[in-house]
């Protein structure tokens, strides 16, 4: 008997720490996002760069790629379910878009958006999944895609000149000179498409990073000794991502170009690598804390973590939903009087405050909002 189904004849349960880490990204996030006046590290790095705010998506693509690995290794396959939840999820991406930029033209909505590229990385992703259910594919996936992506923004920097600029990139290229994308972010003025395809395929490597983990973790709860599997194998897939960030970071520099940025605009190789193994390792380190000892054991150490573990239960809601309530609240002009104010800087502790209480209602009722 396989891994895949049992693990020392009982039935593997919810890996609770991939819930938890959810929970703490959706802290921030909530939080990040609901800063009155962005500034700093609340506002997404104008180009060349990383802010925090920079790093909560990514961070949800890298766990989500670790859940498909847990979901697909129960047997989770069903091409239907697949096909219904790109679909929910398409649709959703429209409405979201409408209400965070409260445009309800169809002749001027963008045919990307970022739940419409989470349906893409998901759809990719579970596909793979069909064929690659091993730690080793995956590590082949994960070089695949790097190497890829490093050649053609390789390819791009040589004919920018050395370097990619807002004048000159694969985005703008790629994504924005396509006939068919009559609407595309800023209308072309920002110089890239952050959901464009070539975000996708950044975001898709991020996704099979956190497969890759989630792969790391399966190992584990297959061996007799997870410390050691963790600790030994989870060692040489971070050391293994950071060495090839670097070469993906410098293999421009062979052919007289500059490093290649670790930036979000992009969607960078070296960024997805990067975000990616740092949050493995967050991931890896949760599991050795939480998913150990027997189910009393285990529930135990769980209940002071509830709030992190509802949150992480509904992810999806929580992490869209803010957005959406965030960006009608300032469309209503219902935060602008807040400004200047003690309640300004109070408002971002009551929103995590707010969406922790619902998730956790949600979670007693064992409510969740999944595509």
């Amino acid at each position: 008997m396989t891994h895949a189904t049992m693990v020392s004849g009982t039935k593997l349960h919810r890996v609770a720490s991939l819930d938890v880490v959810r929970g703490l990204m959706l802290v921030a996030s909530v939080g990040v996002n609901s800063v009155i006046n962005a500034s700093g590290q609340s506002e997404h790095h104008p180009w060349n760069g990383v802010h925090l705010i920079d790093l909560i998506f990514p961070i949800f693509v890298t766990l989500t790629g670790a859940g498909i690995a847990f979901a697909y290794v129960r047997g989770i396959s069903n091409p239907r379910r697949l096909v219904r939840r790109v679909v929910v999820l398409t649709t959703a991406g429209f409405v979201y878009g409408a209400l965070t930029t409260a445009n309800w033209d169809p002749a001027t909505t963008r045919v990307f958006g970022i739940l419409q590229l989470y349906a893409v990385v998901i759809l990719l992703v579970c596909l793979a999944h069909i064929w690659i259910r091993t730690t080793l594919g995956w590590v082949v996936v994960v070089l695949v895609l790097t190497a890829g992506l490093t050649l053609l923004h390789t390819v791009f920097m040589v004919h920018c000149g050395g370097m990619v600029t807002r004048e000159c990139n694969p985005s703008l290229t790629i994504d924005l000179q396509q006939a068919w994308l009559a609407h595309t972010y800023h209308l072309g003025e920002s110089g890239h498409d952050p959901e464009g395809l070539v975000s996708m395929a950044g975001a898709t490597l991020q996704a099979s990073v956190g497969a890759l983990f989630g792969h790391v973790i399966l190992n584990a709860r297959a061996a007799q000794d997870r410390v050691t599997v963790v600790r030994r194998l989870g060692t040489a897939v971070s050391l293994g991502l950071v060495v090839l960030a670097a070469a993906s970071i410098l293999l421009p520099v062979l052919v007289g170009a500059e490093p290649l940025p670790v930036m979000k605009r992009l969607w960078t190789p070296p960024f997805a690598v990067l975000t990616g193994a740092g949050t493995g390792v967050v991931l890896l380190l949760a599991y050795l804390l939480i998913d150990h000892g027997d189910s009393q054991e285990r529930a135990a150490r769980l209940r002071p973590l509830e709030p992190l573990l509802a949150l992480g239960r509904n992810s999806l809601l929580v992490y869209f939903g803010s957005h959406v309530l965030n960006a009608l609240f300032r469309q209503w002009g219902w935060v602008q009087p807040l400004t200047g104010t003690p309640w300004e800087h109070l408002f971002p502790v009551l929103s995590i405050l707010a969406w922790t209480a619902l998730a956790m209602v949600l979670n007693r009722h064992r409510l969740y909002l999944r595509a």
